[in-house]
């Protein structure tokens, strides 16, 4: 399992707000997020509360089964933008504990594509994502081998999300 740590670079994370089209994943938790289809993040920033809302929906079993959504708060710890915390919603209330949300690959000139990940029960999750749905699979192998730079084992529980 590789040791995390975010990226040593300065983001802006206002401008990581809006969609996020999940092109590959390992997820969290495997018995949730197993056989997801069509997975997207979207980060809304509230200024007011210095808080991201992020809205995460998917197809759980096929390309047109009903949507799933699950929502979840942040916030930007550090700095340099690229370590956030999350609190998941669990039906009635937050996580009462916040979760390491870690940016370990970003496109800094247009935002165009991201990966995030994080430590979870059984290893680290990850989410390598752009803002275009549809993406050519040489731009996705080129984010994958920044992923497996740091460490991840592409082989085991990695998924596409589209």
């Amino acid at each position: 399992m590789p040791k995390l740590k975010p990226l040593d670079v300065k983001i802006d994370p206002i401008r990581c707000m809006g969609d996020w089209y999940v092109q590959r994943q390992i997820p969290a938790v495997s018995a949730f997020e197993k056989d997801v289809h069509n997975g997207k993040e979207s980060y809304t920033w509230d200024e007011l509360k210095e808080k991201v809302t992020v809205k995460y929906t998917f197809n759980r079993g096929s390309h047109d089964a009903p949507v799933t959504t699950v929502y979840q708060k942040g916030w930007v710890k550090s700095n340099a933008g690229t370590e956030w915390r999350v609190a998941p919603w669990l039906g009635f209330f937050y996580l009462p504990f916040s979760l390491p949300y870690y940016i370990i690959d970003i496109d800094t000139n247009d935002y165009s594509y991201m990966t995030a990940a994080g430590p979870s029960i059984k290893g680290n999750w990850l989410y390598v994502m752009t803002r275009e749905k549809v993406v050519e699979e040489s731009k996705i192998q080129k984010m994958l081998e920044v992923v497996e730079k740091n460490g991840f084992d592409l082989s085991q529980n990695c998924y596409e999300g589209s």
